[in-house]
């Protein structure tokens, strides 16, 4: 899956000896998965998109534990609002422990994050 995060659905599928569907429903069953789970010990959150299919305009979101190199989340639609609700959903025991984020400024995932970050987080800033 992590091959995802460099190509879209059709290449994924072709260089790995698979269907477009296999992996369509792959993502689909990982991403099922994810909801309800919240990560731990998540400091440093990547957000980026992953491309369905290439030219299309269909994405959908990662949330990436930079750190681990692992999907902590996966968001159907690229909407500031469904980005807010699931970050949300993760609650201030996980909001509160991140300490960077990793993000293009497209404006939804720029908002999506930071709206929902700074109302849960005071921003620290490191010792000398």
């Amino acid at each position: 899956m992590s091959e995802l995060l460099e190509s879209d659905i059709k290449n994924v599928a072709q260089r790995n000896g698979v269907s477009e569907q296999e992996i369509e429903t792959m993502l689909k069953e990982w991403g099922k998965e994810l909801i309800g789970q919240k990560p731990s010990g998540l400091k440093r959150l990547g957000i980026d998109e992953i491309a369905l299919f290439k030219g299309q305009k269909n994405y959908c979101v990662v949330l990436v534990d930079i750190d681990k190199k692992i999907i902590v989340g996966m968001v159907k639609n690229r909407t500031q609002v469904e980005i807010q609700k699931y970050l949300e959903a993760w609650g201030e025991e996980v909001l509160d422990q991140i300490e960077a984020c990793s993000i293009d400024m497209w404006k939804p995932y720029k908002n999506g994050f930071f709206l929902t970050w700074y109302a849960k987080l005071t921003i620290k800033m490191p010792s000398k």
